[in-house]
This record gives structure tokens, C-alpha cells and sequence, in this order.
């Protein structure tokens, strides 16, 4: 089954969803002495036909840890080892920022404060590619750390929406606009519905998933992957990216006792604007993104 086939699948299933009566409650004690290792996993393809192309995919592994200092959380990512291949493992810029050897967020509650590492984008991670100069000039450009920490305050906002007593299926976008946790800054949100419970790596977790709609603009690498590596897209090699407009399902499940995220994954359904320079005809072609990330204990050694 492709990537937009269980995205649509999902989105149905959220629209039929209702509210029912049973509880649960969420808290997030649990951040103030945690430590989790975390597999994190992109996959990049694009519409070909009646199928899809993945032309590159990640795999990263780091640790995450998680303290308190009086009512602020901070929360401290390291770098373990990177198995990532595929057309664009060395130049998709937010597949590159796990790599950052570490990275800081520090949030009280859902808002979070400030982001720190993505000043060592450059240093640690760019200057090392194994990649040709021209390539690595494309990413030396300062807007790279604004945007990842944009995207770790969107990562956080989408784990910290629920708290307190939440229904354990339904939807619950009113409930949260309602307790001012909604709207979200960044994103039109659509629709956040609670799933249920299911197990992941021996603990109880409650899933839920956030719909909503952005828009990126100048979606180079997208566009690349596209023009130079799909067939019916090499035609397109003379056209410049304009804009990508996305539906997206954002998936979150929690432990319940203590806030530490059990899985996170966001769908992406991308549709890219293509225009060219001199006649100024506009085309378009379909991504689909996937970027998940797998929380589980620490072996013990």
C-alpha cells in the first residue's frame, strides 16, 4: 500500500471518529528524569504513475533525555550513528539537522522558550559531506537553523497538545480550543482526533493524530529528487521549484504516565508547483513524505 493510500485511509477513519464517554488522564512527570534511545526514519518519494518513487531514505539513531529545572523542561538530544542512502542522504537539509551532534529544547509546558545546537549545522555537520563544493554552498545559508528551530517547536507543540483529562477516542479539536492549546501559530489546523491506546515497546501508550495544511516556498531539494532522478520529471529540468502546498496527518502516541513520546510520525501529501523561467508555463508534480521517529528504553548493559 503507498504512502497516500494509508494517509487517506487514516484521514477517513479521524472524519468518522466521535467522541465517546471513557477517560484518560495525561501528564508529562515523567520528563523530569528520562532517557530514551530513538531511531528516526524520513522516506522521500514522489508520484510516478499509479505508484511512487522513494528517492531517499534515512535512518538516523540518537538518545534523547529529558530533566527538569524548576517548571522548565529540557530536553537534550545526542547523536549516535547515521545509516541514511538514497538520492538526497547527503543534502536534504531537515534530514541533515539530526545529525547536529547536539541539540537542546527548553519549554515550559507547550511553549517552547529556545532551541539550542542548530548554530553547529554548518561546522559539524555541512563542512563534513563527503558532497562537492557547489552542493555544500547550497547549504551554508543561516535560514537552515531558523527553519530547524521552527520544526523542534513544531515537534514539541504536537506532542504537548493534550493534558489533564482527555477522551480516549474522538475528536477533540473543540476540547482544545477550548483549554487555549489551540489554535497553533505555524499551521492551519483541521482536525485533532484520539485514536486509542496500544502497546509500543512494553508501555501503554494513547495515539492521536493532528491534521492540518502548510505551504513551503522555493522546495528546491523536492524538486531535484524530482527533475533528476524520475523519468517523467527530467522534462521538468528546466523549470525552477515555486511553492509546495501539504496535507498533513501528524501522529503522536504517549505514555500517559509521564509524557515521553512512544512514536511520533508525519505523513506529508506535497503538491509542488513547477514554473518555467522564460515562458513562464507552470506544472506540478505529487510527494509524499513520511518522517517518523521510534522511542524505546535503553538496553541494558
Amino acid at each position: 500500500m503507498s504512502i497516500v493510500s494509508r494517509f487517506l485511509g487514516l484521514s477517513v477513519i479521524a472524519i468518522l471518529s466521535s467522541c465517546g464517554n471513557e477517560e484518560t488522564t495525561v501528564n508529562y512527570s515523567g520528563e523530569s528524569a528520562s532517557a530514551m534511545d530513538v531511531f528516526h526514519n524520513g522516506i522521500y518519494s514522489v508520484k510516478e504513475g499509479e505508484g511512487e518513487i522513494i528517492g531517499t531514505m534515512t535512518s538516523t539513531y540518537l538518545t534523547y533525555s529529558w530533566r527538569m529545572e524548576g517548571e522548565t523542561t529540557i530536553l537534550e538530544r545526542q547523536l549516535l550513528m547515521d545509516k541514511s542512502k538514497g538520492y538526497h542522504k547527503n543534502s536534504m537539509p531537515i534530514e541533515l539537522s539530526y545529525r547536529v551532534p547536539q541539540v537542546a529544547v527548553i519549554a515550559d509546558g507547550i511553549k517552547v522558550k529556545s532551541v539550542r545546537g542548530y548554530e553547529q549545522f554548518i561546522p559539524q555537520v555541512v563542512e563534513k559531506l563527503a558532497i562537492k563544493e557547489n552542493f555544500k554552498r547550497q547549504l551554508r545559508d543561516a535560514r537552515y537553523q531558523l527553519e530547524f528551530d521552527r520544526y523542534e517547536k513544531h515537534r514539541w507543540e504536537m506532542g504537548h497538545l493534550l493534558l489533564g483529562s482527555v477522551p480516549v477516542r474522538g475528536n477533540i479539536t473543540g476540547l482544545l480550543k477550548s483549554q487555549g492549546r489551540l489554535p497553533l501559530p505555524a499551521f492551519e489546523v483541521d482536525s485533532v482526533v484520539v485514536v486509542g491506546f496500544k502497546s509500543t515497546d512494553g508501555r501503554k501508550c494513547l495515539e492521536y493524530k493532528t491534521y492540518f495544511r502548510d505551504k513551503e516556498s522555493f522546495p528546491y531539494f523536492m524538486w531535484e529528487q524530482y527533475a533528476y532522478s524520475v523519468e517523467s520529471g527530467k522534462k521538468y529540468q528546466e523549470f525552477k521549484p515555486d511553492s509546495a502546498f501539504y496535507s498533513t496527518e501528524y501522529m503522536v502516541s504517549l505514555d500517559i504516565e509521564t509524557g515521553i513520546p512512544c512514536q511520533e510520525r508525519e505523513v506529508k501529501v506535497g503538491t509542488h508547483v513547477m514554473i518555467h523561467p522564460e515562458s513562464k508555463e507552470r506544472a506540478t508534480f505529487t510527494s509524499y513524505i513520511t518522517r517518523e521517529n521510534l522511542f524505546t528504553k535503553p538496553e541494558k548493559k
